[in-house]
């Protein structure tokens, strides 16, 4: 029988100026999007200190990226404990989750990404790269705390695979937020790692995702309710997965002008 192919999840620490630079978009005054500067701030407090007063771009960035090189240079021991013991605990229980969810998606795992990379990040938001197939996880916490991360993002990689094999037409441009799209994918992912029965037994923390989404209504119904117990239904049906991407799609477009305020 032939072997399906799983990528290899690889941990490595994330570089300076890409921790620099992520610092920089959550704490730099903007009127627009998610306002992430005062949860890094209780992260970094120093970080504030450092950062009171400066309203140009360029030495806002400048401050950033001395205060990450400190960080790494002071905290070396650390970090490197970071990597090693993530890597250890994704090794454990990477393969098995990565086989359930192709099997679940109904899909492969492409042999052209071959290695899925998590890089060690100060930051507390932790954004992935469909292009490159890696992600951002943090360097403190528990092991299950990262792992759920990690299961997290990963899951978004063959999520998109599969959307883009059932909807053929989709813009990978509006795989990123604030699209459509990338919201029910947001939605969705914690709702799967809570609720698939085989995942819940990998040691998995339960995913809470994104607060604006625990908060929104669409109808007169709860946002993260009203997707679980569409999902749940599929769970209990043997419904191919196709089909409920279908069915979560024409849901989304229903209540289109809600979720988009989110």
């Amino acid at each position: 029988m032939k072997k399906t192919f799983i990528p290899e999840i690889r941990i490595l620490l994330n570089k300076p100026e890409a921790d620099a630079e992520q610092l920089f978009e959550n704490c730099f005054p903007r009127n627009t999007g998610w306002d992430w500067s005062e949860y890094t701030y209780r992260r970094h407090p120093d970080l504030k200190q450092r950062l009171a007063g400066i309203k140009n771009k360029k030495q806002f960035y400048d401050i950033c990226l001395e205060y990450v090189k400190d960080y790494y240079k002071k905290n070396k021991k650390d970090l490197t404990e970071a990597i090693h013991l993530n890597q250890d605990d994704i090794d454990k229980y990477g393969p098995n989750f990565l086989r359930t969810l192709a099997k679940h998606f109904e899909t492969q795992w492409p042999q052209e990404h071959a290695v899925i990379t998590a890089y060690i990040t100060i930051s507390p938001t932790c954004p992935r790269f469909l292009d490159t197939w890696s992600f951002w996880t943090g360097s403190k916490g528990k092991l299950g705390s990262h792992r759920r991360v990690m299961y997290h993002e990963i899951l978004h990689f063959l999520w998109f695979k599969k959307w883009k094999e059932v909807f053929p037409d989709a813009d990978p441009n509006e795989f990123e937020g604030p699209h459509l799209i990338w919201k029910i994918s947001e939605i969705m992912a914690p709702i799967i790692l809570n609720h698939h029965p085989t995942i819940q037994l990998m040691g998995q923390l339960r995913d809470g995702g994104y607060e604006e989404f625990q908060k929104a209504k669409i109808g007169r119904m709860k946002l993260i309710p009203y997707f679980e117990r569409m999902y749940l239904k599929h769970l209990a049906s043997d419904e191919i997965f196709d089909e409920f991407l279908k069915k979560l799609w024409k849901s989304a477009m229903k209540y289109r002008s809600e979720i988009e305020r989110i």
